[in-house]
């Protein structure tokens, strides 16, 4: 890709013997007497854990207890070989924070490399910000070895099913994914041997068996958190630090209709254009996605598929403490206060490493949904294919672009941003980026970190399951544009508050949800077809 970088410089006179332009998060070029170099800044985020150095690597436990500089010497031996370019790792990361990456790619200012989430896919795709990856992708990375993936072509490096989810509705790919997350539940093994538990939970209702058996015994010495008045050391079965379950359960639950759903781009997930198409076909009337509706005398109905996706989920927060929302479970947990705590690969880094605990952890893949499961004397039917996501790994997790900084510098610019996304995520030097890390797992499943290796072998277990879908095969509520995933985030945070009321009604808070959803459905539809111009004529 390099040579195409000079081929550009020939093309070009120099005006002057030395131009320097600043820009906020940017430079555009540096010219002198030895001749050109463009300069590339590099946001360094990451989705479990940054990049960027650290400001030292004299390790401290508190203050500096994960040094780190490999990006970063990686950038220099990267500047080695390549003369007329400089990478410039820059200090911290904007973390995609979404108001100052709109800020900064509206202006042209955000770095030329930078850490952005699919999830503003259908917002963003059309706004010019970054440069779309299909045809490098098709293309060889100069970095990867003869014989290895993506010698050939560049995407080979990764799973077809995993960057799928990249993919914009629009068909372009604009992210180069660096590493993937372990995912799962992390777990104290003494308090699974105090409460009679003997194996992990395989299935969802071995979860729930699982917390009813740590429930029993804190109630048993005192500390369960569900009494009016519960004492300060009491003790939680179960608690998520986010919402990644709820993704694996929506993909279950709606397992037998995804393959109608994944219509217009084949590729084992509904994007966001196929939810849109599966919430009006076959027919508006009998859709093949829908979570509530009015009907002529304005009462609802409500989708059994969708109510069955909430009850789990708030059958899960059963034993969740009063004030939940505050609850400092990552704390508690290393104080032995909490028996299973779901966890990405930072989450369990960090409580690996933390000092306070004086208990064995061991770590198990979300547990698959039953074919059947009964919630309050209710039956649902809710996966009788038997089907799951791939369990252990989260796929493919941070993602890179190049923006439209780099455009702005011209054709030259965006060509050395794109060899240095070759040049990372080339196996000999991912495993090592990643892995210094320890955060996550490099691109070729390579971890050196114990913790995680399980949770790969996992993952590359299901990967041969005919049964098994891809992660996030059908996420509604992440593919929809930000607003509509702030209508669920919160509703469901309502939705477990609720239960803490005297007067909670089950399926009275349930169905309230639903139709606030429907509703943040209809707002984000209107936004989404409006914005992209969708031809339902391919419906």
């Amino acid at each position: 890709m390099i040579y195409q970088i000079r081929e550009v410089f020939k093309m070009k006179k120099l005006v002057a013997l030395f131009l320097a332009i600043f820009l906020i998060g940017s430079t555009a070029a540096v010219v002198g007497c030895g001749g050109s170099k463009i300069t590339i800044y590099v946001d360094g985020g990451g989705q479990q854990g940054a990049y960027n150095s650290t400001a030292s690597m004299q390790y401290d436990p508190v203050a500096n207890p994960y040094p780190y500089n490999t990006l970063e010497q990686l950038a220099d031996q990267y500047n080695e070989s390549h003369p007329d370019v400089e990478i410039v790792i820059n200090r911290t990361s904007l973390n995609n924070d979404r108001e100052k990456l709109v800020s900064q790619l509206t202006q042209q200012r955000a770095p030329d490399i930078l850490f952005y989430l699919p999830s503003g896919l259908a917002e963003d795709m059309n706004k010019g910000w970054f440069v779309p990856l299909n045809e490098y992708y098709e293309q060889p990375n100069p970095y990867c070895k003869e014989g290895e993936k993506g010698s050939e072509h560049w995407k080979d490096i990764y799973d077809a099913s995993e960057l799928a989810g990249y993919y914009a509705p629009n068909g372009q790919i604009f992210s180069a994914p660096i590493d993937k997350a372990p995912i799962g539940i992390i777990y104290n093994k003494d308090l699974f041997e105090k409460a009679g538990i003997t194996e992990t939970p395989e299935y969802f209702s071995e979860l729930l068996d699982a917390q009813e058996k740590l429930q029993n015994y804190f109630t048993s010495i005192g500390k369960n958190n569900d009494q009016s008045n519960p004492p300060e050391d009491a003790m939680t079965p179960y608690f998520p630090l986010y919402y990644w379950y709820d993704i694996l359960l929506e993909s279950a639950i709606y397992c037998n209709s995804i393959e109608e759903m994944d219509y217009l781009v084949k590729d084992g997930r509904v994007d966001t254009e196929e939810v849109l198409r599966a919430a009006k076909k076959p027919s508006e009337d009998d859709p093949l996605f829908w979570i509530a509706k009015v009907n002529d005398d304005d009462t609802w109905s409500y989708s059994e598929e969708y109510e069955a996706y909430l009850d789990l989920i708030l059958e899960l927060a059963k034993y969740y403490p009063s004030g939940y929302e505050g609850y400092y479970a990552e704390s508690e947990f290393v104080q032995g206060r909490v028996g299973m705590l779901e966890a990405n690969s930072g989450q369990m880094m960090k409580i690996s490493k933390d000092e306070q605990k004086d208990f064995e952890i061991g770590t198990f893949p979300y547990p698959k949904l039953d074919e059947s499961i009964t919630i309050n004397g209710k039956t649902y039917n809710v996966n009788p294919g038997g089907y799951y996501t791939k369990r252990g790994l989260a796929g493919l997790t941070t993602g890179w672009v190049v923006t439209n900084s780099a455009i702005k510098k011209g054709d030259a610019a965006v060509e050395a941003a794109v060899d240095f996304l070759m040049f990372v995520t080339a196996p000999e030097n991912n495993d090592k980026m990643v892995n210094d890390l320890g955060f996550s797992v490099p691109l070729s499943g390579n971890t050196t970190n114990e913790l995680y290796k399980s949770l790969v072998a996992n993952y590359e277990e299901d990967a041969n399951n005919e049964k098994a879908m891809a992660w996030g095969a059908f996420n509604s509520w992440g593919c929809l544009g930000k607003a509509y995933m702030d209508t669920f985030l919160n509703g469901r945070k309502a939705l477990i508050g609720k239960k803490f009321d005297s007067n909670f009604n089950r399926y009275d808070a349930i169905h309230t949800m639903m139709q606030d959803l429907t509703k943040g459905f209809a707002n984000a539809e209107l936004k989404l077809m409006r914005e992209n111009e969708f031809d339902t004529s391919r419906w």
